[in-house]
């Protein structure tokens, strides 16, 4: 993570340069709030889904703007001066089967629906269900039993 009070969404000419800003170490300059239990076990918190960073032993940067007729500065807030460099989601071979097993089946729904025009989405409880199991893409060149 590296704080530029400048950095203007990384818009700005060596915005986020870590020569003048040096990145700051998990642990010892920042530590993020932990709120919730990814294992569902009831045990302490391990991952935060409010994503909140807290600043240990100092403050946040804010920049001071002042204004014409008034009498002193103020403190305004901070916009696009925090740039976080995160690895997120699965790679191909850690991905889940059950999960891979539903993309595959959105895919040959997909396959099977797209020259009928016909949508792939259905409306239910919990939003968008899966293709109904006999919709497979079985590499053979068929789709449900349609030639491609």
């Amino acid at each position: 993570m590296v704080v530029d009070e400048d950095g203007l969404f990384g818009e700005a000419p060596s915005a986020f340069d870590t020569s003048v800003n040096p990145a700051l170490v998990y642990g010892i300059d920042y530590a993020m709030k932990l709120d919730w239990d990814s294992t569902g076990a009831g045990g302490s918190p391990d991952s935060s889904r409010s994503g909140l960073l807290y600043r240990i032993n100092e403050l946040w940067p804010k920049p001071i703007y002042a204004q014409r007729n008034m009498l002193s500065s103020f403190v305004g807030p901070s916009l696009g001066n925090v740039k976080v460099n995160y690895t997120a989601g699965y790679t191909v071979d850690q991905l889940p089967a059950p999960l891979r097993e539903t993309c595959h089946e959105l895919v040959a729904g997909m396959r099977w629906n797209w020259p009928l025009g016909v949508t792939v989405q259905q409306r239910g409880r919990g939003g968008m269900a899966v293709p109904p199991r006999w919709i497979v893409y079985d590499g053979s060149g068929q789709v449900g039993g349609r030639p491609r």
